[in-house]
């Protein structure tokens, strides 16, 4: 049984623990801040242990996306008010509770991109049209830990609190290169 509901994206009319997985498919980008903070905690707090929060949306590195910022081609989607890079995404994820485990950069529409996109936006943000992130939830211990050595330390997590979330959800988090994007 399918049923669509209406809510505000940080109050969620949904018991804690209800879902296995959230998807924001093109929905962050039309959040401010503080929005996007809150949908990250209930997300959070609606998902199961373990449970994955999906994102999908545009990467404001892209080319097409900065020739759009400078009016050089297309227009600007005004309802985009939060177009947030892979690594900013990746730090709202953590400090909210959630472990990325899943970072990439797919292919968009324009045809002329799209031969060089397939072959190497995944690995050249300026060529990679959408952020693909699929993000772990991790339990409370975890993301205080979590929480600790990125204030600490401006990381994104000691290897201990991450290996100890990947044996116990039985998963692994994605490679990262040095730069914060995906392997």
């Amino acid at each position: 049984q399918l049923r669509f509901e209406v809510a505000d994206a940080a109050a969620l009319p949904f018991p804690d623990g209800s879902f296995d997985k959230v998807v924001a498919a093109d929905v962050t980008e039309h959040l401010d801040d503080p929005t996007f903070r809150g949908m990250l905690g209930e997300c959070r707090r609606v998902l199961v242990p373990c449970g994955t929060l999906s994102l999908h949306t545009p990467n404001p590195r892209h080319l097409i996306e900065r020739l759009k910022a400078r009016n050089l081609v297309l227009a600007q989607n005004p309802t985009h008010i939060g177009l947030r890079t892979g690594e900013e995404l990746r730090v709202e994820l953590e400090r909210a509770g959630f472990e990325v485990e899943l970072d990439l950069r797919r292919p968009g529409f324009y045809p002329v991109l799209r031969t060089l996109e397939r072959l190497v936006g995944g690995r050249v943000e300026l060529l990679g049209d959408r952020i693909c992130i699929r993000a772990r939830k991790l339990e409370q211990q975890e993301a205080s830990d979590l929480q600790e050595a990125i204030d600490g330390f401006e990381d994104t997590g000691s290897p201990s609190v991450r290996e100890g979330a990947r044996a116990r959800c039985g998963g692994a988090a994605a490679p990262r290169r040095s730069d914060g994007g995906p392997a």
